[in-house]
């Protein structure tokens, strides 16, 4: 992918060095693997590793948390994330998200859905899932 000129650089309500809200939270959205709106270790360990390549280690973790002020068992809210990526390259991580996203067949919201096709009568139960922790 090819970067083209810097489009809205000069936008009035984005002063300075303000995050790609869009792209954020998109990158929040699809590492917060249970939606319960924090990325708990496994959350973090897979955004980790698709962003950094590398392994994403409980004491990394810890640290991570330490550094961000949040309880390591609760996890990173979204303000954690939005501080985090102060010092991070956030389009860069989009695009590899992105990337990890088509891999594993996401589609992003905005992007109709090809499962609609017709029958909706039958597999309601499919998505149950297991609970428990």
């Amino acid at each position: 992918g090819g970067g083209g000129a810097a489009g809205g650089a000069g936008n009035p309500q984005q002063p300075g060095g303000v995050l790609d809200h869009k792209a954020l939270e998109v990158i929040f959205q699809y590492y917060d693997q249970d939606e319960d709106g924090r990325w708990a270790f496994a959350d973090a360990q897979l955004w980790f590793n698709v962003t950094q390549g590398l392994a994403l280690t409980a004491t990394r973790y810890a640290k991570l948390c330490e550094r961000l002020a949040c309880s390591s068992e609760e996890g990173l809210r979204w303000e954690h994330v939005r501080t985090l990526y102060r010092t991070m390259d956030v389009s860069r991580h989009y695009e590899l998200t992105l990337s990890h996203m088509e891999a594993n067949g996401y589609a992003l919201a905005e992007a109709p859905t090809a499962a609609r096709d017709g029958d909706d009568g039958e597999g309601g139960e499919a998505a149950g899932g297991a609970g428990g922790s």
